[in-house]
């Protein structure tokens, strides 16, 4: 199964994100699917203390390590997971309001031009996210969507001409 399918099978998602194992060389879901399972700050804490313990409800990463090595190891921590595969929506179908256009990360990829357009949508159909919460790499809204949980110490952005509403 792909988060795609738990994202769709939403009924799930508490009985699929809360086993520990996964199958084989698959990890569990928890692992692979952060957003949909909620556990991108478990499996990628912050490299800063906290001023207070936490009071997760799941374990250290350490007290459930997994037997084999990652396929797919990378070099660098990440916040948020993304595939290729991952699906999201992308509009209805023209002259068929009803019927969804579904799309992969992969192919939003592909679609230079288009990534912009597609990343600012914000709605989502049928059990489907919108793109900026399916392809978080592609479309740079991990910050977004996994905000850090202290205000930043200094300022990030200079001031916009214009006020914000």
């Amino acid at each position: 199964k792909t988060c795609g399918w738990l994202a769709m099978n939403r009924s799930q998602i508490d009985d699929v994100c809360n086993m520990m194992e996964g199958f084989g060389t698959i990890p569990p879901a928890r692992e692979v699917c952060l957003q949909l399972c909620n556990t991108c700050y478990f499996m990628h804490p912050s490299t800063i203390p906290s001023h207070s313990p936490s009071l997760s409800q799941y374990p250290s990463v350490s007290q459930h390590p997994t037997v084999t090595p990652s396929l797919y190891p990378s070099t660098q921590p990440s916040l948020c997971h993304e595939d290729a595969s991952d699906e999201f929506f992308y509009k209805m179908k023209p002259n068929q309001p009803r019927k969804p256009m579904i799309r992969t990360c992969g192919w939003l990829a592909m679609k230079k031009g288009k990534v912009q357009d597609v990343c600012d949508m914000m709605v989502g159909f049928g059990g489907y996210l919108p793109a900026r919460e399916v392809c978080l790499h592609i479309c740079n809204t991990c910050h977004l969507m996994h905000p850090s949980s202290a205000p930043s110490e200094s300022v990030l952005q200079l001031p916009t001409l214009t006020p914000s509403e």
